[in-house]
């Protein structure tokens, strides 16, 4: 019975479909990570507005509640992404 058991985790891993397959799985599905297209979102908002725009501005553009854009907006300017301009003006693209 016990052989059994560790034979079992062995069988299932044979049979887990791989990485690159549900990769591709994800690509033909249309799948995408939520997170991701949100940050992009905010990104391509604050884009358009050289002269930059704030928190609130942007989270009524995409439609987010504004503590989710501050901390999408907080993780791109600590990654060089996003800049604030000022405490009135807001955020800019940075220096990537």
């Amino acid at each position: 019975m016990s052989e059994m058991k560790h034979q079992q985790p062995e069988q299932l891993e044979k049979n887990r479909p791989s990485q690159k397959a549900l990769l591709a799985s994800d690509e033909q599905s249309g799948r995408t990570i939520q997170s991701v297209d949100r940050a992009l979102q905010v990104l391509e908002v604050i884009a358009e507005k050289r002269d930059g725009i704030t928190v609130s501005a942007v989270s009524e553009r995409v439609g987010l509640n504004v503590s989710t854009v501050h901390h999408l907006i907080t993780t791109m300017v600590h990654r060089g992404y996003l800049t604030q301009v000022s405490r009135t003006r807001g955020y800019a693209l940075g220096r990537k």
